[in-house]
């Protein structure tokens, strides 16, 4: 942790930034991703900075979802 508050990685581009800068989406009930603008719910939270591309991309992001041939590639 850094003097001015908690590090956290953007999900898209992985560039740390403190977590204030970033905006956290978690799971609903459902299963679908909502943003947490208090960034206190509970679960697992993905983190996304301000950069147009990366919020764009994470429009499109699947959680929890691994890319084909991915798993058999590592196995090996």
């Amino acid at each position: 942790m850094s003097e001015a508050g908690p590090v956290r990685m953007c999900a898209i581009c992985r560039t740390r930034l403190l977590k204030a800068n970033l905006l956290r989406h978690v799971r609903d009930s459902n299963g679908i991703l909502i943003l947490d603008e208090k960034q206190t719910r509970p679960g697992r939270g993905w983190y996304v900075c301000d950069n147009e591309k990366c919020r764009e991309k994470f429009a499109k992001f699947k959680p929890g979802k691994s890319k084909a041939g991915r798993k058999s590639q590592r196995a090996r």
